[in-house]
Parts: C-alpha cells; structure tokens; sequence
C-alpha cells in the first residue's frame, strides 16, 4: 500500500523515491559511475520539479 506516499506532489510516483534510494546505494559500492548519476540525479530534479 502506498498511502503514505499521499503527501507526495502530484506526478511524482513511490518507486521513483525508491529507485534514487537503490542507486545510491549502488553508488557507494561503487557499482555505478557516480558522474552518470549525478547527472541523471540533476535531470530528475528538473523534471520533476517542472511538473513533468
């Protein structure tokens, strides 16, 4: 149940939080390239931030 995601803004959905929580994750492990992400870190943040 993803009722206690209701306080998200609207167009944002609960695995998008989960997914920035396991590339995190994946980051400090070092298994992704840290520079990718931050980028793609950056265009979420612009998306999401401009309503989609």
């Amino acid at each position: 149940s993803f009722s206690s995601n209701r306080s998200d803004p609207p167009g944002i959905r609960p695995y998008w939080k989960q997914a920035v929580a396991e590339i995190t994750k994946e980051i400090k492990v070092g298994a992704r390239d840290p520079e990718l992400c931050e980028k793609f870190f950056r265009f979420l943040e612009l998306y999401y931030r401009g309503g989609g």
